[in-house]
C-alpha cells in the first residue's frame, strides 16, 4: 500500500508495482541436537526423523520429520527448530525437542449391539510401546463376546503382539502377530445346533511409511490353522464325530501372502470430514506356502472413500465404492476358496438392511442358484469344506448425507447396493440395495453408529427393515 510497492501517475490511471525481494541464506544442517528425551534412545529419534550433517533443510523436510515422529506414539510433543533461526546464518545447528508419554497403555471397555437380537461384548488390552528406549513395543489384547439373546455361547479372541521398529537399520516397520479365536460359525435354533471355528494364526508384516498420506504393508507369511466342530463336541464333517474332550482333529490351513497399500488424505481418521481414502489389497495362497491341499487362490480388492463438506464441516456427503475378484488356481477335484475368504454382504459396513449372519438375508443368499451341478444352490459350506470352486466378483456403492443435530449428535440419509456374482451359479436377484436414516452420537474414537436399513424391493419372506448398532462407519 506504501509509495515503494506502488506509484500511480499523475490522474491515477495506470500504476507502477516494484516488487523488492530479500532472498535468505540456503539453510544446511551443521550440527543436531537431541532435547528432552529421558528414556528415549537418541538414535531412535535420529533414525525416525531422518536427518543428515551437510544436506539443505527446506520447511518440508522439517514438517514431515515432525508428523514421523508423532506417529511413533512415544511423545506428547515435537518441536523441530534451527538455533539460528531468524538469522542470516547458512550451517545452523538442528533442536529436535521431544517430551515423552507414558509407554504403557491400559485399554479396555464394553459394549453391546443387535446381532441376533442382543449381544453384549467387552475387551481389554496391555501394550507397552518402548522397550529400553528402543521404540519396540508388546501388546495383548483379550476380547469376549456373547449373544445372551440366543446361542449364550462365549466367542473369545486372544491376541499378542510385537513390534520391531527399524527392520535392517531402516525406518520398514516388522510385526508379528499372535491370535486364537473361538467364534459362532453358524446357528440353528430350531435344532439348537451351535456351529464353531477354532482358529490359531500367526501373521509376520513389514510396513513402510512411503509418503505421509501413503503406506505399504506386506504380509510377508501369514498362516491360519481352522477347524470346525459343534457345540455339543461332534465334527462339522460329515461320518465324522468326537467328544468334548477331542474335539476335532482335522484342520484346514490357509498361508496368504501379499501387499495391502493404503492412501490417506483424510483430516481425521476417526471422525473425517474431507478428504478421501483408498486401499489396495492382495492375498495369495497355495500349499507349498502351507495351505491345506486343494486351497490356491489369488484374491485382489480395491475401496476408495471420499468425504466432501457442503458449506459447513457439519454437514457431510460420504461415498464409498469397493469391488472384489477372487479365483481358484487349484485344478484338484474338490478345491476351492475357502469360506473366509469369499465375497459376501449385509449388515452396516456393506448393505445395511440385511443381515450377514442370516442365511436367508446374506447375499447372495443360501439356496439361490439352483443349477444341475448345484441342486441345493448357493450355500455357505460348513465344516472344512470349500466355497468358491472356481472364481466369483463383488461390488459395493454406499453413499450417505451426514447432518448435525445438536452439538455431538447427528443424523444421516443413505443408500447402499452390491451386487456379488459366484461362477456355476446364476442368482435370481445377485443385486440388492437398501435406503434408510441413522443417528450419529460422536466419540473420539469414532461415530456411535444407530440406523435402520429398508429393504428396496424386498421378498414377501424377507423382513420390510432391520436395525444396526454400532462404533465406527465408513
Amino acid at each position: 500500500e506504501g509509495p515503494e510497492l506502488i506509484q500511480y501517475n499523475d490522474t491515477g490511471t495506470q500504476a507502477r508495482i516494484h516488487f523488492k525481494i530479500f532472498e535468505g541464506p540456503r539453510i544446511r544442517i551443521q550440527s543436531i541436537v537431541i532435547d528432552g528425551n529421558t528414556f528415549t534412545k537418541s538414535r531412535v529419534i535420529l533414525k525416525e526423523a531422518d536427518f543428515k550433517i551437510g544436506e539443505i533443510l527446506t520447511p518440508q523436510k522439517l514438517e514431515e520429520a515432525s508428523v514421523r515422529l508423532n506417529k511413533l506414539g512415544l511423545f506428547a510433543r515435537t518441536d523441530i527448530r534451527t538455533l539460528e533461526e531468524g538469522t542470516n546464518v547458512a550451517e545452523r545447528t538442528l533442536i529436535i525437542g521431544v517430551t515423552e508419554r507414558d509407554p504403557g497403555l491400559l485399554k479396555f471397555g464394553v459394549g453391546v449391539n443387535n446381532e441376533r437380537n442382543f449381544t453384549v461384548r467387552g475387551f481389554t488390552g496391555l501394550g507397552y510401546n518402548n522397550l529400553f528406549g528402543t521404540a519396540r513395543a508388546i501388546s495383548g489384547r483379550v476380547e469376549v463376546k456373547s449373544n445372551v439373546a440366543e446361542i449364550n455361547f462365549p466367542e473369545t479372541e486372544v491376541t499378542a503382539g510385537y513390534l520391531e521398529p527399524f527392520i535392517f537399520n531402516t525406518r520398514t516397520r516388522g510385526r508379528v502377530n499372535l491370535t486364537r479365536s473361538e467364534r459362532v460359525f453358524d446357528y440353528e435354533k430350531s435344532e439348537n445346533i451351535t456351529q464353531i471355528t477354532t482358529s490359531n494364526r500367526v501373521d509376520f508384516l513389514a510396513e513402510r511409511q512411503l509418503t505421509p498420506p501413503t503406506k505399504l504393508t506386506w504380509r510377508t507369511w501369514s498362516l491360519e490353522s481352522r477347524r470346525e466342530w459343534e457345540r455339543h463336541g461332534r465334527c462339522v464333517i460329515e461320518g465324522s464325530s468326537a467328544t468334548d474332550d477331542t474335539r476335532c482333529a482335522n484342520t484346514q490351513q490357509i498361508a496368504t501372502v501379499g501387499p495391502t497399500l493404503d492412501i490417506d488424505y483424510r483430516d481425521n481418521p476417526f471422525l473425517p470430514t474431507k478428504g478421501s481414502f483408498t486401499r489396495f489389497v492382495v492375498d495369495y495362497s497355495t500349499p507349498w506356502m502351507g495351505s491345506s491341499s486343494g486351497i490356491n487362490f489369488i484374491r485382489t480388492e480395491g475401496n476408495y472413500t471420499h468425504y466432501t463438506r457442503l458449506g459447513s464441516p457439519k454437514w457431510i456427503w460420504a461415498n464409498s465404492m469397493r469391488g472384489g475378484y477372487v479365483s481358484n488356481l487349484s485344478r484338484q477335484a474338490g478345491s476351492g476358496v475357502p469360506t473366509s475368504y469369499a465375497f459376501l454382504l449385509g449388515g452396516i459396513y456393506t448393505v445395511r438392511g440385511f443381515d450377514l449372519s442370516s442365511d436367508s438375508e446374506r447375499i447372495p443368499r443360501d439356496g439361490d442358484g439352483i443349477s444341475e451341478s448345484h441342486p441345493k444352490g448357493f450355500e455357505v459350506l460348513r465344516g472344512n469344506q470349500k466355497l468358491i470352486p472356481r472364481d466369483s466378483n463383488y461390488y459395493l456403492f454406499k453413499t450417505e448425507l451426514r447432518f448435525p443435530i445438536s452439538g455431538d449428535h447427528g443424523g444421516v440419509i443413505f443408500y447402499d447396493r452390491g451386487d456379488v456374482k459366484v461362477s456355476g451359479f446364476k442368482f435370481a436377484r445377485s443385486m440388492r440395495d437398501s435406503v434408510g436414516i441413522g443417528y450419529r452420537y460422536n466419540t473420539p474414537v469414532g461415530p456411535l453408529a444407530m440406523d435402520i436399513g429398508f429393504k428396496i424391493n424386498r421378498e414377501p419372506t424377507e423382513d420390510l427393515m432391520r436395525f444396526h448398532l454400532s462404533i465406527g462407519t465408513f
